[in-house]
Parts: structure tokens; C-alpha cells; sequence
């Protein structure tokens, strides 16, 4: 996905000269980061610095454990959840503020292995039919996430035209809707960014009030050991998340990378 860049900071060149640093060197200084940075670092990332040492220092909290001792907690839904895999990412195990409250999986097993760990709320079965019936009861949450099933999308479905699990989206917009969530965060293969449906996802989101962004992130530079590359979608109602999204890396190669790499930002410039 392609934005288009910003345009550059205008600045009197004539008053900066003899001042010994560039312009843009002190942008940097001002905004608290590194004096080791490359000399190609991006003026829209020099604008954006604030959201830099922000994010640095929610990273620093989490890492500290001091952000899931914060009074605030926050309510979690997992739609699509499998055995838990993305609730745990979004669990006090990675010493964050959510609270896992509603979940659901069409695999029994799965919902077994997911009640086992984070609580008994994860409900089997058919999520359309779950929302269908009238004993089922949706509680309200801060944040929905999950995973519609990729089937549809992936390379490796020859038969992926007309697939139905396609729109197993909806159902998962139906969630946000009855749970009155201000942010979603969606997983899926790469190929649904550009898709006709993610077009369909993106116009639905909006449609409720919501700021949309998304793109590609690699497993590796997270921390987990495989290059996996997944999609991910993110909707807020009360900030835009293109600001702050990809997060930043926490592994990378240095020899590729230099010694300080702040984000995910290729896909901003």
C-alpha cells in the first residue's frame, strides 16, 4: 500500500547557516533521538519524531513490566481465535493491560486448549450461527482481534475464486459492532491487502467511524524465529493509526540495518 509523501518542511536555509549542525540534525536532537542515525533518515520521520519517543517509551514500560500494573485495563475479544496464539500476544504473559473477556474457534480442540489457558469464555462452534442465536450474548470490549480464516486468500487454494470463507469478515465487523470495540486489529495472509474484499473491509470500517491502516509485518523482526509475513489491519475511532503503525522493530540485522532502526517506515516514504 502506497501513501503518498509528504511535502518538505520549508526552512529559511540562509538563518541556519554557521550554526554548526544541519537543520535537520537538530530536528533529530530535539526530538530525543539518537545522534548515531543515518544521514537518509526521512524528514517525514524527523516530523514524526514525538510518535517515536512515545512509542519508545510504552516499548520501555511493557518491557519493564510497569504497563500491566497501570490502573487502566482493557477489555479483549478474539474472534476466530484458534488456540490463542494472538490473545496471548495481547496477554499480561507479555506484560500487557488487556483482559481477555470473549472469544470463539470452530475447532473444539482449539476452544479446549484456549479455556485451559486464558479462561473459560472461548465458545465453539460456527461463528454465524453463534450470532444468530439468541443465548449467545456479545460483552462490551475495549479492542477485537482475530484472524478470519485465510483459505480464501491464500496462493496455495488453486480454488480461492468464490471462496466463501472470503467473507467471514462480516461477522467479525458484527462483533466490533455489538461490542461497541474503538479498535480492531485484523490478521491475515499478505494477499488480502489489495484485494477486493479488503476494499470491502476498509469501506465497511469506515463506515462505523473508524480510522483504517495496514500492512505486511515480518515475524523476524518481533522477535519470533521464521520469516513469517502476515497481514495486518488496524482500525481506531479516535486516532489515525497510519501514524503509528508498522511498530517498531525489535530485531533486526545490524550489518543490513545499521545500528539503530526505529521502525518500519519504508512503506511511509
Amino acid at each position: 500500500m502506497k501513501v503518498s509523501k509528504l511535502r518538505p518542511i520549508k526552512r529559511d536555509k540562509s538563518a541556519m547557516r554557521g550554526q554548526g549542525k544541519s537543520w535537520k540534525r537538530r530536528y533529530l536532537d530535539n526530538a530525543g533521538l539518537p545522534s548515531n542515525i543515518s544521514g537518509s533518515y526521512s524528514i517525514h520521520e524527523a516530523r514524526h519524531g514525538w510518535l517515536i519517543r512515545e512509542e519508545e517509551r510504552v516499548y520501555q514500560y511493557r518491557v519493564e513490566g510497569k504497563l500491566a500494573r497501570k490502573g487502566r485495563r482493557f477489555r479483549l475479544i478474539d474472534v476466530f481465535a484458534g488456540a490463542g496464539g494472538m490473545t496471548l500476544g495481547f496477554s499480561k504473559s507479555f506484560r500487557h493491560a488487556f483482559d481477555p473477556v470473549w472469544a470463539n474457534d470452530f475447532d473444539e480442540s482449539c476452544v479446549t486448549t484456549y479455556n485451559a489457558n486464558f479462561g473459560d469464555h472461548c465458545f465453539p462452534g460456527d461463528i454465524v450461527d453463534l450470532l444468530n442465536s439468541r443465548a449467545v450474548h456479545i460483552p462490551k470490549a475495549d479492542v477485537v482481534i482475530g484472524g478470519p480464516p485465510c483459505q480464501g486468500f491464500s496462493l496455495l487454494n488453486k480454488k480461492r475464486d468464490g471462496d466463501v470463507r472470503k467473507q467471514l469478515w462480516r461477522p467479525y465487523f458484527e462483533v466490533i459492532q455489538r461490542s461497541g470495540a474503538k479498535i480492531f486489529v485484523m490478521e491475515n495472509v499478505p494477499q488480502l491487502l489489495g484485494s477486493f474484499e479488503h476494499g470491502e473491509i476498509v469501506g465497511a470500517a469506515e463506515a462505523m467511524g473508524f480510522k483504517v491502516w495496514g500492512d505486511v509485518l515480518c515475524a523476524a523482526d518481533y522477535g519470533a524465529p521464521q520469516t513469517r509475513r502476515r497481514a495486518f489491519i488496524i482500525g481506531c475511532k479516535f486516532f489515525d493509526p497510519k501514524l503509528v503503525f508498522p511498530p517498531r522493530k525489535t530485531h533486526f540485522n545490524q550489518l543490513k540495518g545499521g545500528n539503530w532502526s526505529p521502525c518500519s517506515l519504508t512503506s511511509l516514504n
